[in-house]
């Protein structure tokens, strides 16, 4: 901007100006504007808003913001820039910094590698004559919890805070009776030794950058001369090389002005002047204080920001946005913010090294102004804003992520069995388990036999319990001795069997030899006229019209559970998959599950074969997921725009899934998650850090207490993208390995117990799914299972991705089960 012309100036800031007008322009109360999604695929076009009562989107038609290149190509979105060489650091009051080690955490939740600690030389240094020893002592209790953090810090020393002259007291005498004495050789010397205490302190801890003034700009023109700045620009030159031989010759300096003063004269003639002795341009960036409220202004002022800093890096100290509403704004507003922020931020990547995110709560200090009590991403009562779960969503998805790991983990890991081929010859079948085995003995502790096909329930219910084989049909018992003869010893053992079809409302299909099915588009089963012995076969009369609890149904599937009780003697049995999918299709059908459940579970716990196996069944964990705005769901917004899936949540489901949880709950040795986050909401566009908080959110809210135990029967992210129906699936394997150390992590600091952890596929089965497509017989499944054919820790050819590492970081660990009360 060094060259451009005052007329180019006086235009740029005149644009500024009445975009900031039009901008200041407050919403109706209890609304907020949400953007058409036509092509589903999670981000809005910005040329759609719409204005809606309510604090979440309405539909699944309606997003949070706007930023969609084409709205009607779903193969067409916007692309998160990786974080690359940038920094975010989180503001950090010390002395109001309780509870220190809980704040770095949720700091690096937040994608921060950095604090920023900012401190007025008068208080450092308030009468002359000795230092603050509370700072001293805060700044010595930051340096204990940093090491092993990787954070480092960005400092301030601010001579000036706005409209106040903040020296020690005895040097602001001198400089008020005489500006010059600002650059003079003793305040330069006085400032140097600030600086040297401040490194006692802290002792080795890393200082990326100083500030030596804040929003300097709005004190400068109230002194009626360029004498200031000419003494504010000696101390930079003199003291630059002094702060260096205390943090380093990289240390970057250098003084911040306000968003307008920034922008406009005459404020910005004498910012310039003291920025070109920075290596960094600075600016605070609070545009609710400019009265800037609509998110779709902001980037304008980011850009005309970066034009001013005339070529140097931009570094925001810090950038903030006040969610109080009496200022016409909302938590809401503040998260949309940040999502055009970080738009703005990914354009402008080279050009702003640096980002200082507001402190993590909002201030209780009376003497501060409504906006600046309202910055925080938590409410003063440390509640989440919709705002945190928003900026650790844009942070994490392009790739801030400096989270520790554990000491130990606290679940076994394992995996299903599930083949990643299945050819028609002897031979063949052996070669995969023996690769099957072998992996699963290389990368768990646990064995999953996941037999989700169906149930042979007319030999069940006959069975008299006469032989020690049970009386099934040949690729029953085939399987479950194919099974028995690859158990690994010392492992583990999850046996997952069930009463419950797909759609889950429906019984489940035969396994045993009868007339196969296709679905229809609705997923109803078809016949088809094909005829084997195998799974998913159509029920035989009497089931085919029988409910879950008919008595035949009862004491068939009771039967069946006590034979792989028998039979395969597991760990653990979960004896139904997904029952919540049966809540939320039918509220009569999950009554007549409930029967059956209790039916087995009490029979179940009678016998002695039993004594050594928790049983349970699973839930799918996505009916319970919401985004970021899932705090604010209640009437009348409980079922709104926030849920994973959309289409399940008509009126009502959400209270109706936390009673049938709850009705449950006396029948459970443990809660049971069946954790696919790539279903539903995002289709694997993105991926939320707030889904497995959100879902931890409502087991409190289901009556489930932190002593009981969780486990995480089937989970897995895809690593290829894929289309299912003309909706795309936009997976990757850089999202499989984030989906892996996220939930690991959100699952290590879970109060709940966590007795294993399952991804379902160790190998893509991309062998497997094509003979199914060549077969023919079921098409709408075969489309269906696409959903789970990516999910391997290695490649349909067996080559390792990267999320085996993360796995593998994992199970290195040493395994320190949480004790169960």
């Amino acid at each position: 901007m060094k060259s451009t012309s005052q007329f180019g100036r006086l235009m740029l800031l005149l644009v500024l100006l009445v975009m900031a007008a039009a901008c200041r322009a407050q919403l109706p109360p209890g609304t907020n504007v949400f953007f058409l999604d036509l092509d589903q695929d999670s981000y809005g076009d910005p040329n759609q808003p719409y204005l809606f009562y309510g604090k979440v989107p309405p539909s699944r038609m309606f997003v949070p913001w706007g930023n969609d290149p084409d709205d009607l190509n779903p193969m067409v979105f916007p692309l998160p820039r990786p974080k690359g060489a940038r920094l975010i650091a989180q503001e950090l009051d010390l002395l109001s910094a309780a509870g220190l080690p809980e704040r770095l955490l949720a700091a690096r939740e937040l994608g921060a590698q950095s604090l920023f600690v900012a401190l007025r030389w008068s208080e450092l240094e308030p009468g002359g004559n000795g230092y603050s020893a509370p700072l001293l002592q805060a700044l010595g209790a930051l340096s204990q919890a940093l090491p092993g953090t990787g954070i480092k810090l960005v400092l301030s020393l601010d001579l000036v805070d706005g409209l106040a002259l903040t020296l020690p007291a005895d040097l602001k005498a001198a400089v008020e009776a005489d500006v010059a004495a600002l650059g003079s050789p003793a305040t330069v010397a006085r400032a140097a030794a600030a600086l040297a205490r401040i490194k006692t302190a802290l002792g080795p801890q890393t200082v990326l950058a100083l500030r030596l003034g804040n929003e300097v700009d709005r004190y400068l023109p109230g002194q009626g001369a360029p004498a200031f700045g000419a003494a504010y620009v000696q101390l930079l030159r003199q003291l630059r090389p002094q702060a260096r031989a205390v943090w380093g010759p990289s240390l970057a300096l250098g003084v911040s002005g306000s968003l307008l003063g920034s922008l406009q004269e005459p404020g910005r003639s004498l910012m310039q002047t003291l920025q070109q002795e920075g290596d960094w341009v600075m600016a605070r960036f609070a545009p609710a204080e400019a009265g800037v409220l609509d998110p779709r202004g902001i980037r304008m002022m980011v850009e005309y920001l970066v034009a001013a800093a005339g070529g140097k890096p931009l570094a925001l100290l810090p950038m903030a946005y006040a969610s109080d509403e009496t200022l016409g704004s909302s938590e809401v507003l503040q998260s949309q913010f940040l999502r055009a922020f970080f738009d703005t931020w990914d354009a402008y990547a080279d050009q702003i090294p640096l980002v200082a995110v507001s402190a993590l709560d909002d201030a209780t200090d009376a003497g501060l102004s409504p906006a600046q009590r309202s910055y925080g991403f938590r409410n003063a009562d440390r509640s989440v804003r919709a705002s945190y779960g928003a900026l650790r969503h844009l942070s994490f998805d392009r790739g801030w992520w400096a989270l520790p790991m554990p000491a130990s983990r606290k679940f076994h890991m394992g995996f299903t069995t599930t083949p990643y081929d299945t050819p028609a010859d002897a031979a063949g079948q052996a070669e995969v388990a023996r690769y099957i085995d072998d992996k699963l003995a290389r990368h768990g502790d646990l064995v999953a036999l996941h037999m989700d096909g169906g149930v042979p329930w007319m030999e069940a219910l006959l069975d008299p319990f006469q032989t020690y084989d049970p009386p099934y049909p040949g690729s029953v018992l085939g399987t479950w001795r194919n099974y028995r003869a690859r158990l690994q010893p010392g492992k583990k053992l999850l046996v997952s069997i069930n009463p419950l079809g797909i759609p889950r409302e429906l019984l489940a299909p035969l396994w045993g030899y009868g007339e196969g099915f296709s679905y229809t588009s609705d997923f109803q089963r078809v016949p088809n006229g094909i005829w084997h012995d195998g799974e998913r076969r159509l029920p035989p009369p009497p089931f085919d019209k029988l409910s879950f609890d008919a008595t035949e149904v009862k004491w068939a599937y009771l039967k069946y559970a006590i034979r792989a009780l028998d039979y395969f003697k597991p760990d653990y049995l979960c004896f139904a998959i997904e029952v919540s999918a049966t809540d939320v299709a039918s509220a009569e059908a999950f009554q007549r599950y409930l029967e059956l459940h209790r039916f087995v579970f009490e029979q179940l716990k009678k016998l002695p074969a039993a004594q050594n196996t928790k049983l349970f069944v699973s839930f799918s964990a996505t009916s319970f997921m919401t985004d970021e705005f899932g705090h604010l769901i209640g009437p009348p917004y409980d079922e709104g725009g926030s849920p994973y899936k959309y289409d399940e949540m008509a009126p009502g489901i959400r209270q109706r899934l936390k009673e049938g949880v709850q009705s449950l709950l006396p029948y459970l040795d443990l809660v049971g998650l069946s954790y696919y986050p790539h279903y539903g909401k995002y289709n694997a566009y993105t991926l939320n850090p707030a889904a497995l908080t959100s879902m931890h959110r409502f087991l409190l809210e289901a009556g489930v207490p932190d002593s009981m135990p969780l486990a995480v029967t089937e989970s897995g992210y895809p690593a290829d993208p894929y289309l299912i129906d003309g909706t795309l699936f936009a997976a990757s394997a850089d999202k499989q390995q984030r989906h892996l150390e996220l939930m690991f992590y959100e699952l290590s600091k879970l109060p709940n117990p966590v007795e294993f952890v399952v991804n379902y596929a160790v190998r893509d089965i991309d062998l497997h799914w094509q003979r199914l497509v060549e077969e023919a017989e079921n098409p709408r499944f075969v489309e269906f299972y696409k959903y789970f054919r990516d999910l391997g820790l290695y490649d349909g050819a067996g080559v390792a991705r990267p999320s085996l590492d993360t796995w593998t970081r994992y199970f290195q660990l040493p395994l320190v089960p949480s004790p169960v009360p």
